[in-house]
């Protein structure tokens, strides 16, 4: 299993399978299918919110 933070090259890199959070690669060389829509949550304590505002969370949602 290989974690990363971005768009790897499935084909390139000798993966047989990925899963991919975002939107879909488009390639000629894999195919893809939706596996499930999933809705992102940002969550925060209320010391950090005291500490940055709620305003970075605008920001995060943009």
């Amino acid at each position: 299993m290989t974690l990363a933070d971005r768009q790897a090259d499935l084909v390139e890199e000798g993966f047989d399978v990925g899963i991919m959070v975002g939107r879909p690669a488009r390639s000629a060389s894999i195919v893809t299918r939706r596996l499930t829509t999933c809705q992102l949550t940002v969550c925060a304590t209320p010391d950090y919110l005291a500490r940055h505002g709620p305003t970075i969370c605008w920001r995060i949602r943009a």
